[in-house]
Order: C-alpha cells, then sequence, then structure tokens
C-alpha cells in the first residue's frame, strides 16, 4: 500500500465510511491529500492553479480542456468526486501546486453514455467499477514530473484496489502523445516497492471536431424555417420526440444534450433553430449557437483555423436523415458562415450527410480530437516482501 494511506482497520473498508481530509502520499518535497470535499478557502487558490495549468493548452485545443469557476466548484462540493491535492511542502509555506478529481458516480457524467459501454465492452465496463478522472494539472509555475506521477499514482492505487475498478480518463489530441503513456507507466509502476499491476491499456472513442463550411450549394434544398424565438409547446414536444426516437444511436461519446438541457435550449432565445416538416409533421431539427464563448471552445482557436467571420455551433442535430445537413448548408452559404459541429468517430451516416450536402468529395478531416482510454487493471503481481 502506498505511503500514507491509510489502512482497514476492525475490518472496516475505508470506502464506506466517509473520507475526511487526509494525507495518502507524500514524499520529500510533495504532499496528497485527499477529501471528498474541498475546504471553502482552497477552491479559489485552486482554481487559479488550474486556470494557469491549462493555458498552454487551450491555445491549441478547439474545445476548452478546463472548467469554469462554476463546474470547478460544483465539483469540488460534490462528495462523489474524489479530490486529490498535491501541496509543495519544500518551502517555507505549504502551497497547492495541483490537484486530480476521480468521479465515482459516473451517473453524474452526463457524455459518458452508460448503455454504450455495458453493450459494446462489457468484459470492462461495470457501473459500480468505473472511474473516470476528469481533471488532472500540475500549475505552470511548477511544472515538475515528479509531481504528476506521485498524483497519478496515489489517484490510481487508490483507484485500482481489490475491486479491480476500470478507470476512464479523456484528453486532447495534443496531448495523444503523452498522457497515455504516463498513465500507463504510473499504473504500472504504481509502488516499485510494493505492487505491479497488469494493465489494459484500451481505446474506447475519439470524438471529432469538425469546422466546415460550405463548398456547393446542395442539389436540393429542402424547405425550412428559422427562428430565434422559443419554439411553441406543440414543435417543441415534436423535437422531444424525435430526440427520444434517436436514443438507440449510441456511441463512446454521447454527442445530445439532455433531455432538460434539449428542451431549455429549444427554448431560448439565444440560439437558432431549424425546423423541417413534412405533411405538417416535424421530421429534423437543429439547434444553433452564434456565440463561441458560450458553447465551452476556445474561440482564438476557432478563428485561426477558419477565415470566415462568423460562425455556428451545433447545440443538437438530428442524425436519421440528410435533409438537415442540406438545409444547415443552404442557411450558412446565406450568413456566409462556417459550421462547428462534434461526432464520435464512428458517426460515419452524418459524416457521409456532412460532406455530401457541403459539397465536399470525401470526409473533410476534423480540425481537433479528444481521445477516450479505459485503464483496466487484469490482475495484481506481488513483488516480494516490504
Amino acid at each position: 500500500m502506498i505511503g500514507g494511506m491509510n489502512e482497514p482497520t476492525g475490518g472496516e473498508n475505508p470506502r464506506e465510511r466517509e473520507l475526511d481530509e487526509r494525507t495518502v502520499n507524500s514524499n520529500a518535497r510533495y504532499e496528497i491529500v485527499l477529501t471528498e470535499r474541498l475546504q471553502d478557502d482552497i477552491i479559489e487558490p485552486l482554481y487559479e492553479v488550474l486556470s494557469g495549468g491549462f493555458e498552454e493548452l487551450n491555445e491549441v485545443s478547439i474545445g476548452k480542456q478546463d472548467m469554469t469557476f462554476d463546474e470547478f466548484k460544483e465539483d469540488a462540493l460534490d462528495p462523489s468526486v474524489l479530490k486529490f491535492v498535491a501541496y509543495d511542502t519544500k518551502g517555507e509555506a505549504r502551497e497547492a501546486i495541483g490537484c486530480l478529481f476521480v468521479h465515482t458516480d459516473p451517473k453524474k457524467v452526463s457524455w459518458i453514455p452508460q448503455t454504450y459501454y455495458k453493450q459494446q465492452h462489457p468484459e470492462l465496463f461495470n457501473g459500480e467499477k468505473l472511474l473516470y478522472t476528469s481533471t488532472l494539472v500540475i500549475g505552470k509555475n511548477s511544472r515538475d514530473l515528479s509531481a504528476g506521477r506521485i498524483l497519478i499514482k496515489t489517484a490510481q492505487r487508490f483507484g485500482f484496489d481489490s475491486d479491480l475498478k476500470v478507470m476512464l480518463m479523456d484528453y486532447s489530441e495534443y496531448n495523444s502523445k503523452r498522457l497515455p503513456g504516463l498513465f500507463e507507466y504510473c499504473a504500472r509502476k504504481i509502488d516499485e516497492n510494493d505492487v505491479e499491476l497488469d494493465i489494459e491499456q484500451v481505446q474506447v472513442g475519439k470524438e471529432e471536431y469538425f469546422l466546415i463550411e460550405p463548398q456547393a450549394k446542395p442539389e436540393e434544398v429542402p424547405m425550412y424555417y428559422v427562428t430565434e424565438s422559443p419554439l411553441d409547446s406543440h414543435t417543441t414536444a415534436e423535437c422531444i420526440s424525435l430526440y427520444r426516437e434517436e436514443d438507440d444511436i449510441r456511441y463512446a461519446f454521447d454527442e445530445r444534450l439532455g433531455e432538460e438541457e434539449l428542451e431549455e435550449a429549444i427554448r431560448s432565445k439565444d440560439t437558432i433553430k431549424i425546423t423541417i416538416f413534412e405533411g405538417g409533421k416535424l421530421v429534423a431539427f437543429a439547434v444553433l449557437s452564434n456565440n463561441l464563448e458560450d458553447q465551452h471552445l476556445n474561440p482564438d482557436f476557432v478563428r485561426e483555423k477558419s477565415e470566415k467571420e462568423n460562425f455556428l455551433i451545433s447545440i443538437y442535430t438530428t442524425q436519421r436523415d440528410s435533409v438537415i445537413y442540406r438545409a444547415l448548408a443552404d442557411y450558412l452559404a446565406k450568413k456566409d458562415a462556417s459550421l462547428i459541429i462534434k461526432l464520435d468517430e464512428n458517426n460515419t451516416s452524418s459524416k457521409i450527410n456532412l460532406t455530401s450536402s457541403f459539397g465536399y468529395t470525401h470526409i473533410p478531416e476534423p480540425v481537433d480530437r479528444q481521445h477516450f482510454l479505459a485503464y483496466v487493471p487484469s490482475k495484481s503481481v506481488e513483488k516480494g516482501e516490504k
């Protein structure tokens, strides 16, 4: 067991009692503290570490890799999210220089589709044994590989216990050559004098970001309606009904908003709604935003990748028919705008519909990707007496 990790006493499982703040690992320079709830006086300083630590990554990624303060505070106070905080103890003042958050309740992570993993990876996935690593950062003024290693090893050792939990993580394309190897190295070498784990690294999905504009007008443009006003109750209900019909379309990343979020977007005055009817019945729709700041995107990255000044972001677009993509292509051409849409790498039908409707001869290359990995411990191997 890692130095400083509390041992069970009297048959008590440490996961079954409330976790107070406590030191779970330390060395000559760093101390790792585990807590279910961050103290109020550390939330803002630690968020500053987070924001500074992600500055460089946000410059090379279309999607923001860090959280807003409200998102960070929500996780900081949620007891189902374990917080591993790294402190530098070498100087005169004990200073928080990094953190790693682990979600123990995957149902609270809206974009992790439970059904997909149970169907596609039954050998890996068990809802009660799934941990999700949502945040890992070392402050930009404390970039020390050893600090990152002790933080990762501590969280992994806590997760890869006798229950052999599966740990999920996601990372940007920019980090695809570095982060997976670091996590795998730490998992295999959790404690050189204690236990080496047999770890399987499984790529379970990729989310791809497309930034595209119409190359030619579609041959057949359907009749479509555009409004920024909230949709009426009847049309809103039809949109939700179509959304539910597409519930069987499942990928590693859940591209869809939750039903309540979708209804809120449909009723918002700040979104653009495109609807298509046949015989008086709604057959397809899209909900778009023209505000880069509100969609967890990095505006500077987007503007660098496109010559257009106007952008529309797909919040939700129905997937079963190409008719909505032909309407989008026509509308974007009229607005002289580019479309930002994210699709699972296996969502071939939407990619083909997008390609043909926008006048491309081949599926365009995505401008960025988000990768999703699972680390699966298959067994523990004792390495000798301690």
